[in-house]
């Protein structure tokens, strides 16, 4: 779990783990409604093939994230609460 009240996570791009239990081939990012949190920014960034989607947290419904390992992704600038559970 994230929880942060300010700041912002700069382009990087998840390592792929492996053990005998594991072969991680993606990270899941699970946003609470922004009811629940208060803050600005924390737009979530992924790119691939050239093209940036940006994602910001639903007002009322929980946002799941799936991001597959290799795509280049951040998190602009936080103003306020911003929780999120990463795995």
């Amino acid at each position: 779990m994230l929880e942060y009240e300010s700041g912002h996570f700069l382009e990087h791009t998840d390592r792929r783990e492996q053990t005998e239990e594991l072969y991680q081939v993606a990270t899941q990012i699970l946003l609470p409604p922004k009811s629940l949190c208060s803050f600005e920014g924390g737009i979530l960034e992924v790119k691939e093939d050239g093209n940036t989607q940006r994602i910001t947290p639903d007002e009322k419904l929980w946002t799941h994230v799936i991001i597959p390992i290799g795509l280049p992704h951040s998190v602009t600038e936080v103003k306020g609460r911003r929780v999120s559970l990463v795995r």
